[in-house]
């Protein structure tokens, strides 16, 4: 499905929602059906589960009741699936331990009810081991394997130990950086089929191993061009520099020959070439001309040339730039050329031309209290600096003309006055020869009603399209601020060798072509108002898009959500995604980012990124993120669904699916372990101080480098809060330690928290990690641990460095 259809089908369900559904006020004697989803229910894992909305209840209309279950909420690991949807009692096997929700809707006669949900808790007797990874990376990529989500025997205490193994393809050389860390990584080096290996065991009891492929597809690495004058009129030249993009000078009107043939792909892939004498890059906008004075060039800006070497005459003293896209069959990569073109040697110097609003700019102005500030384009073939010198010709006989006897770079008057106005402008050059243009005289006219230019804004909302499809150029965003209606023309300037594809609907607000070969391809667009005004002509207003062959589609290596933090960025801490969980829910009223990494996409497209949300009714969230991370709001207490897609717009990524939930703060299960910090600077916030917590999890795990500044060492203490739920807690293992090249002329301690302090449920301990060193280099660690849960470990390791 192209992700353009998927937006539309996301935004149906707001569409509806924002309407009511329809209809009107059904009158108060109506009573919508009462869904009843059964019973709580607790299982071991692998059993049958059978639901039963046996119980529901028709509403006042009656009919026989539909019934809509979905599955809401299921552990890590598992693919549970509902037997039938639609039934009064659908089955799903408890596959993995932990908790699964299943929601129930009933409609009948009288409408649909409110969803109702039944919770079935899952246990275990043995561990279990579960592994999240991505299912497909990039060769090159270093690819991690998450085992964290493994369970314990439910009721246990004590951590897990783990014990992974890899089979890599052959001539691989990957190996695991730690087989026996809850996530392992590795570098997926050779295309293929890596197969992961987890088996976790307790207390000497071991789990069944789990089993995961991460397949490895190659990535298309882009071109390496590299652009040269090979010849000025015969003979070779040589650039003023040494590294691309490389720069030459020589004389104008001869004819110049530009070279590619020291471009290489790294994959051996064969290269096709495009000049241009404007800058351009995929998608759509406008580019300004490689030329200094391209109102004084005979070449038209939109030429394109086509092959590996370009040869054109450059007729124009000054500075040019050509471009060159050099295209792989997959991929574009553009660098340019830029030389200087000098007067040649015995040839007369050429007067200059004094121009004073390029020919499609408006002579019509709009009457104003305000200035009107207007710019020569006069233009000198020989590259000279211009001085202008104005003169009023005629204006309304009640108007009084500002002098312009000492405006030589620009002039402005403020058009008060009906009327028409003649402006005289005479260009100098300003070197010693004094060269005069002849006289230019501009007629504008003040007008209460003047027309205006229209403005032609393109567009291309799917840049990389397959050979066959269409790539569609759209002028949606052009305007006419007099409300005018607007003609478009469209002209294809550029598309790939031996192409004969047709621009379509040239004249339409949406043109396009259906591709039939590999490479660029390029429109430009003028649009007209009814009046005869165009829009600017001294810019490339262009849409380009490219078409291939083949395609990969992107890869999307992790993604989840956490706590954010509106302070300073090196105390954001996202530790794995690990909040949300029935042990660690997030405590609502907060903002949480949802944040995609490791997107790639192999062919390096252009991407496309949607992150849509289901959650607690009344929560008020946008339901969709066009981006790759956002923030959304968690205010409401229950299960959040967040699904992470991108696509190139040929194919999607697999989606990555993540559930989280919230609770109220009062309903926390378990230890709760808060950073603090208020504004921009932690040290506001002392211990016992009312002051900004940021939710972190647990095991915490911190390493962060800052900056020494002996006059200010804010950053030397980090507080954090400690809030027990559920029963008490022990701190214990509580210790620092201190190394580097510093001199350790400090003390690195913890302040506000003891070893075998017991922390009661129902209450809060404050306390800060210290660090008095006055030097740089001076690395420090605190760690604790909670008795009565080993797997909440604490450990934070700040390294200073010279400030620079």
């Amino acid at each position: 499905m192209k992700l353009q259809s998927y937006f539309v089908m996301l935004s149906l369900p707001v569409a509806l929602a924002a309407c009511g559904g329809g209809g009107g006020d059904d009158g108060p004697s109506r009573t919508a059906p009462v869904a009843k989803a059964g019973a709580a229910q607790t299982v071991k894992m692998g059993s049958v589960v059978t639901l039963d909305g046996g119980a529901s209840v028709n509403g006042s209309e009656g009919g026989a009741l539909v019934y809509a279950w979905s599955m809401t909420q299921q552990p890590p690991g598992s693919g549970a699936i509902l037997s039938a949807a639609d039934v009064m009692q659908p089955r799903f096997t408890a596959d993995m331990p932990g908790h699964y929700k299943a929601s129930l809707t009933v409609s009948d006669n009288t409408g649909a009810s409110v969803p109702d949900t039944v919770t079935i808790t899952a246990t275990t007797d043995v561990p279990v081991a579960i592994i999240e990874a991505p299912s497909q990376a990039s060769l090159g990529q270093t690819v991690i394997l998450d085992g964290s989500g493994s369970v314990a025997p439910t009721g246990s205490t004590g951590s897990l130990q783990y014990q992974w193994t890899l089979v890599a393809p052959e001539r691989s050389q990957a190996v695991l950086n730690d087989a026996a860390a809850a996530k392992p990584s590795f570098v997926a080096d050779k295309e293929g089929r890596y197969q992961a290996t987890l088996s976790v065991s307790h207390n000497g009891q071991a789990s069944e191993p789990r089993q995961l492929e991460v397949n490895i597809k190659t990535t298309n690495r882009p071109p390496v061009p590299v652009a040269k004058v090979l010849t000025a009129g015969g003979a070779a030249v040589t650039p003023t520099n040494d590294e691309p993009p490389y720069r030459y000078q020589f004389e104008r009107g001869v004819p110049v020959v530009l070279d590619a043939s020291a471009s290489t792909d790294p994959d051996g892939d064969k290269l096709s070439y495009r000049w241009y004498l404007f800058h351009n890059s995929p998608g759509a906008g406008y580019s300004v001309v490689g030329l200094s004075q391209p109102q004084a060039s005979r070449q038209s800006p939109e030429q394109v040339f086509a092959g590996e070497k370009m040869t054109f005459t450059p007729d124009v003293s000054g500075d040019w730039s050509v471009q060159l896209i050099a295209f792989d069959g997959t991929t574009t990569a553009d660098t340019s050329v830029k030389f200087k073109t000098t007067k040649p040697a015995g040839v007369p110097n050429s007067k200059p031309v004094a121009r004073l609003l390029p020919p499609e700019a408006p002579r019509d102005i709009q009457r104003s209290s305000d200035p009107v500030w207007l710019s020569p384009v006069s233009y000198d073939v020989d590259g000279e600096a211009l001085t202008h010198y104005f003169r009023w010709v005629e204006t309304p006989a009640d108007f009084t003309p500002p002098d312009l006897s000492e405006q030589h770079s620009f002039m402005s008057f403020t058009p008060t006055k009906l009327g028409k106005y003649v402006i005289e402008l005479i260009s100098e050059e300003a070197g010693g020869s004094k060269l005069r243009s002849d006289p230019e005289l501009t007629e504008l006219t003040v007008k209460d009603a003047p027309n205006r230019a229209p403005t032609a804004i393109t567009t291309i909302k799917i840049q990389t399209v397959l050979i066959g499809d269409r790539l569609v150029f759209d002028a949606t965003g052009s305007a006419d601020m007099d409300g005018d209606e607007l003609f478009y023309q469209w002209t294809l300037i550029d598309r790939p060798d031996d192409s004969k594809a047709v621009l379509q609907n040239s004249d339409k607000i949406a043109s396009y072509v259906v591709t039939d070969k590999p490479g660029i391809y390029m429109a430009t667009l003028v649009v007209t108002d009814s009046k005869g005004a165009r829009s600017k002509a001294s810019h490339v207003m262009y849409a380009r898009g490219q078409a291939k062959s083949k395609n990969n589609p992107p890869v999307v290596a992790a993604a989840g959500q956490c706590v954010d933090g509106s302070f300073h960025n090196k105390y954001t801490v996202c530790p794995d995604f690990a909040l949300g969980s029935e042990d660690q829910p997030i405590v609502a009223g907060v903002q949480v980012r949802l944040q995609a990494n490791g997107v790639i996409d192999p062919d390096s497209d252009n991407l496309y990124h949607l992150w849509s949300l289901e959650q607690p009714e009344g929560n008020g969230s946008a339901d969709a993120i066009l981006s790759q991370s956002g923030l959304i709001k968690v205010e409401k207490p229950g299960m959040y669904t967040a699904t992470f897609v991108t696509s190139d717009g040929m194919a999607r990524s697999e989606p990555v699916v993540k559930h989280f939930k919230a609770v109220e703060r009062q309903n926390f299960p378990t230890l709760l372990l808060e950073f603090n910090a208020t504004g921009a600077k932690p040290e506001a916030a002392q211990p016992g101080s009312d002051n900004v917590r940021i939710q972190q999890a647990l095991p915490h795990s911190h390493q962060i480098y800052t900056n020494f500044n002996a006059a200010s060492n804010w950053n030397k203490s980090l507080f954090y809060t400690l809030t027990a739920f559920g029963g008490d807690y022990t701190v214990t293992g509580l210790g620092t330690s201190q190394s580097g090249d510093g001199t350790g002329d400090g003390k690195v301690y913890v302040d506000g928290l003891e070893n075998g302090q017991i922390i009661r449920q129902g209450t809060s301990v404050r306390f800060a990690l210290r660090d008095t060193n006055t030097s740089p280099n001076t690395d420090a660690e605190w760690f604790f641990e909670i008795q009565e849960r080993p797997d909440f470990r604490f450990h934070v390791k700040n390294g200073f460095k010279p400030k620079k």
